[in-house]
């Protein structure tokens, strides 16, 4: 499912951005007043189902940046764009991506992808129906997509339950104090894993 945006300041205010299914392939910003984060996702479940595409450019732009930064910049492409889609994006290309504050290397991976999917050598819809070791392989093999940002598609997205992610430094530190470690190693978060799975 998309990914919701919020800031600080808007999630102080009960105003929820989220990005929004407008047409078959594109997407435009809109407002939920009054509703958390938690049932405003619901809500977009509910009504505006689920398209990969968008879910990966919102994931790269957000990388190293704010929430609140992104939802900003998130806005900016809504509106200079009208729909974020393949089409959209590539005709903007990288300058005009930049133009809306996106890096120079988050603007060439956003339109790298999009020519993929243009050009059918990437099936993000292909992506959702996948198991999960299969889906992260896929969506980490695009440029600008590692395994924890994949990860986090999986687990906020698509909604997939067992997604813990080894690479998640919040999620070790839990662990170390929960379970009275001093290290996660690979073979001991394997273990606790199958048992919150």
């Amino acid at each position: 499912m998309l990914q919701l945006q919020a800031d600080a300041d808007a999630a102080a205010d009960g105003v929820v951005v989220v990005a929004g299914h407008m047409s078959e392939h594109g997407f435009a910003a809109v407002e939920l007043e009054g509703v958390d984060k938690i049932a405003a996702f619901e809500i977009f479940i509910e009504h505006f189902g689920a398209h990969g595409a968008v879910v990966v450019v919102h994931h790269i732009i957000g990388q190293q940046i704010s929430t609140k930064a992104q939802a900003t910049i998130w806005q900016r492409m809504c509106d200079a764009l009208g729909t974020v889609h393949a089409k959209t994006v590539l005709g903007a290309g990288v300058e005009g991506l930049q133009a809306l504050g996106i890096s120079y290397k988050k603007a060439e991976y956003i339109t790298d992808f999009a020519q993929k999917v243009l050009n059918g050598s990437f099936d993000i819809e292909a992506v959702w129906s996948m198991p999960d070791d299969e889906a992260i392989k896929a969506l980490s093999s695009l440029n600008g997509i590692g395994v924890w940002t994949a990860e986090m598609i999986l687990l906020f997205c698509m909604q997939r339950p067992n997604i813990l992610s080894y690479g998640d430094l919040a999620i070790h530190r839990g662990m170390r104090m929960v379970y009275h470690h001093r290290k996660i190693d690979r073979k001991l978060f394997e273990k606790y894993r199958r048992r919150l799975s």
